[in-house]
């Protein structure tokens, strides 16, 4: 997994290539952006999410802490995510 910032990011599994897109957001403070982005790829994963949903909540979560000023305000909570990958994108 490699987070490529206004490039969006990408993943594989070895076999497999994904690309995402960023979501769009007017950015505030890009603070915490990486630790945002691995923990919603990982919430994604153990909660038996696949790599392209992963992906997609992943930069999810990570739009929305660049979108906020500082690191934790705009970390969301798992009801505040309009579902968990990136199918309603």
């Amino acid at each position: 997994m490699v987070k490529r910032g206004a490039l969006g990011a990408t993943a594989t599994d070895g076999t497999s290539h994904w690309e995402i897109p960023v979501w769009p957001v007017t950015a505030v403070d890009p603070v915490g952006a990486g630790d945002a982005f691995d923990a919603g790829f990982l919430s994604g994963r153990l909660r038996g999410l696949d790599v392209p949903q992963s992906l997609g909540l992943a930069a999810r979560v990570a739009a929305m802490v660049v979108a906020s000023p500082g690191d934790l305000p705009g970390l969301p909570r798992l009801a505040e995510l309009s579902g968990l990958g990136d199918a309603d994108r």
